[in-house]
C-alpha cells in the first residue's frame, strides 16, 4: 500500500476502489512494477490474466500472447460492429475457428474456449459470450482501433464517442505521444464543427440575462450569532480529498469481487438504440471531458505551445457548457406553475397534492432552483472538471499559461482554482488567487467564488500552513464583506460583523 501511495501522487492515477485493486492484483504477481498510467495499469492486469509469460501456453494448443490478445481484440471489435456486449456461443466459437484458421493456427476451439473462461476474461450467460469486466471491454476495443484506422477514427467520431469513451482514453494512452495528439485534434475539431454554431446564440442572448439575476444566499448567513449561539452558521460537511478520489470515475466493481461473482449484467444492457438531438448535451460533454483525459495523456509530445492552446480551449468549452447548463435550467422555472397544476389534477400523493397548494413551498422550490443553476452549478462543474483535468503532468503547461491571456473573469476563476486543487498549500498560487479576488467586481461571480473557497477551504484546511489558512480566511472574508457591503447603518456595525465573519470561519477551518 505504501507503494502505491508513493507513485500515485506523481502518475495519472487516482486512487479509487478499481485502480487500487488493479494495483494490487499486479504488484501481487509482480512487486516492482511501477505503471506510467492507467492504460499501462490495465495492460500489465490483461498479461497477467492472459499469462503473456508462460510459454507452455502456445507450445500447448493456446498460440502465444499476441494471438490471444489479437482475437480477445477482433472479438470487442466484433461486439462494437454489431452494437452489442456480447456474441453468442455459436458466433463465438466460429470467430476462434476463422481467426486462427486465417493465421495457420492449430487451435482448438473448446480448449481456448476454457482457458479464457477459466482466466476470468470471458464469461458465457444464457447462451451468450462476454468479456468478463467492462474495463476489458474497453481496452481490447483501443487495442483493435491502433490496428484498424477506420474503427479509430469512427470510435472518436461523434455521436459514436458515446459508446466507450474510455476506449479513446486508453488509446490515447498506449500512445501518448502521436496518437494523442492527433487523437486531441480530432475530439477539439468535432467539438468546434458539431456546437459552435449552437453554444453562441445561446451564450449572446441568455448570458447577460441569466449571470446578472442572481440572488445572494450569503446575506442570509447571520454571523452575528455565531457570539451568541455559539454555533456553525455554515454547513461544514464536506466530501475529504481521500473520499473523492475513491468515488470518481468508478465504472467497474472492485477486481476482487469481480474475479468472484457472477458480473454479466452489464454485457446484456445494450447500447444500440441510436441517439438523437436532445442527447447534443450528452455528446457535449463526454467529448469534452474525453478531450481533458487526451490532454493529460500527451506527456510524451514535446509541444507545449500545443498542449496550452488545446487547454485553453477546453477549458472555454467547459465555461461555455457551465453558461448553457445555468440558461437550459433557468427556462425549467417558468414551466413550474404547469409542474404545480399537474400535481394538484393527477397525483394520487395526498402530501404531494398538499405541498403544490403551498405557495411557499414552490416559492422555496423556485428560489432554490434558480440558486441552484445560477451558482451551485458552476461550483459542481469546476470541481468536476478539476478532477477530470488533474495531472501532475500538466502541472509545468499550466505554469506557463498567463492568467490575463484567458478569455473573461469565469476562465480565470476555474483554471485558478485548477492549480490550488493541483497544490493547495502553494503560496504562490494562493496569492494569485487573492489578487484575483479583489480585481473581481461582477456580483454574481464574487459570489461563486465564496462557496467555492468554503469548499476548498473545508477540503484542503489540514494541507495548509498557519500563513496560507490565515491568507484563505482573509479572502473569504474580504467576499462576504462586498457581498453584505450595502446592509451597514455604521462603520462600527460593519466591523462588529466583519469580525464575526472571520472568527466563524477561523473555528470551521480549525
Amino acid at each position: 500500500m505504501k507503494k502505491i501511495a508513493e507513485f500515485s501522487a506523481n502518475l495519472d492515477l487516482h486512487m479509487t476502489p478499481y485502480v487500487l485493486s488493479l494495483c494490487l492484483y499486479v504488484f501481487e504477481s509482480q512487486p516492482d512494477y511501477i505503471p506510467a498510467n492507467e492504460a499501462s495499469l490495465l495492460e500489465k492486469f490483461v498479461e497477467t490474466l492472459l499469462k503473456k509469460d508462460q510459454d507452455d501456453l502456445s507450445s500447448g494448443g493456446l498460440a502465444d500472447y499476441r494471438l490471444r490478445e489479437g482475437f480477445l481484440s477482433d472479438f470487442a471489435g466484433e461486439m462494437y460492429a454489431q452494437g452489442r456486449m456480447s456474441l453468442k456461443v455459436s458466433d463465438f466459437m466460429k470467430q476462434i475457428e476463422e481467426y486462427f484458421g486465417e493465421r495457420s493456427q492449430s487451435v482448438s476451439g473448446p480448449s481456448f474456449y476454457n482457458y479464457l473462461i477459466n482466466s476470468k476474461l470471458i464469461d458465457e450467460k444464457d447462451n451468450e459470450v462476454y468479456l468478463f469486466l467492462k474495463c476489458f471491454y474497453d481496452y481490447f476495443l483501443a487495442k483493435k482501433a491502433i490496428s484498424d484506422p477506420k474503427l479509430l477514427q469512427r470510435i472518436q467520431t461523434i455521436p459514436e464517442v458515446d459508446i466507450s469513451p474510455k476506449a479513446i482514453k486508453l488509446v490515447a494512452g498506449f500512445d501518448r505521444e502521436c496518437g494523442a495528439e492527433a487523437l486531441l485534434n480530432s475530439l477539439l475539431a468535432q467539438l468546434a464543427n458539431e456546437y459552435d454554431e449552437q453554444i453562441d446564440p445561446i451564450l449572446r442572448n441568455g448570458k447577460k440575462m441569466v449571470f446578472t439575476k442572481a440572488k445572494s444566499r450569503c446575506r442570509r448567513i447571520d454571523f452575528n450569532s455565531v457570539e451568541e449561539e455559539g454555533g456553525d452558521v455554515i454547513d461544514t460537511e464536506v466530501v475529504s480529498r481521500d473520499e473523492r478520489d475513491d468515488t470518481s470515475e468508478i465504472d467497474d466493481l472492485m477486481i476482487d469481487n469481480l474475479l468472484s461473482e457472477d458480473n454479466s449484467n452489464y454485457a446484456l444492457e445494450q447500447s444500440s438504440e441510436g441517439f438523437n438531438e436532445e442527447d447534443a448535451g450528452i455528446h457535449f460533454q463526454i467529448v469534452l471531458d474525453t478531450a481533458a483525459i487526451v490532454l493529460k495523456n500527451t506527456d510524451l509530445l514535446p509541444k507545449v505551445n500545443f498542449k496550452i492552446d488545446a487547454f485553453r480551449k477546453i477549458l472555454s468549452y467547459n465555461m461555455a457548457m457551465i453558461e448553457v447548463m445555468s440558461i437550459q435550467f433557468g427556462e425549467l422555472l417558468p414551466r413550474l406553475p404547469e409542474i404545480i397544476e399537474k400535481i394538484k389534477n393527477e397525483s394520487d400523493d395526498e402530501q404531494m397534492r398538499e405541498l403544490a397548494n403551498s405557495d411557499e413551498f414552490w416559492d422555496k422550490i423556485s428560489s432554490d432552483l434558480e440558486y441552484f443553476s445560477l451558482v451551485l452549478m458552476p461550483v459542481i462543474r469546476t470541481d468536476v472538471f478539476f478532477q477530470i483535468i488533474n495531472s501532475k503532468k500538466l502541472e509545468k503547461v499550466f505554469d506557463k499559461i498567463d492568467v490575463s491571456d484567458l478569455k473573461d473573469d469565469y476562465e480565470i476563476f476555474a483554471f485558478l482554482f485548477i492549480l490550488h486543487g493541483m497544490s493547495p498549500n502553494n503560496s504562490r498560487y494562493i496569492s494569485q488567487l487573492s489578487d484575483f479576488v479583489n480585481s473581481v467586481k461582477n456580483d454574481h461571480l464574487i459570489e461563486i467564488l465564496f462557496h467555492k473557497i468554503c469548499v476548498v477551504c473545508l477540503l484542503y484546511k489540514d494541507e495548509y500552513s498557519k500563513h496560507n489558512k490565515e491568507s484563505m480566511i482573509k479572502i473569504q472574508v474580504d467576499l462576504m464583506m462586498h457581498i453584505v457591503d450595502s446592509n451597514f447603518s455604521s462603520h462600527q456595525q460593519r466591523s462588529s460583523y466583519k469580525d464575526n465573519v472571520y472568527k466563524s470561519l477561523k473555528k470551521m477551518y480549525s
